[in-house]
């Protein structure tokens, strides 16, 4: 791949964490939205629902 340079070698080296890292902030959305609906901040997840059970 001639052209891409450095940029080329980084994406090749690092989408597979990119997308487990995307994956989980997937997950930790849809659990989120689930159990917690009505947060609108990431901190009133964590504080108000998830740290409650």
């Amino acid at each position: 791949m001639v052209g891409f340079g450095w940029t080329g070698s980084l994406l090749r080296s690092t989408w597979i964490s990119f997308s487990i890292v995307l994956a989980m902030a997937g997950i930790f959305g849809g659990v989120a939205q689930h159990y917690c609906s009505k947060a609108s901040k990431i901190t009133e997840v964590l504080f108000a629902c998830f740290l409650s059970f």
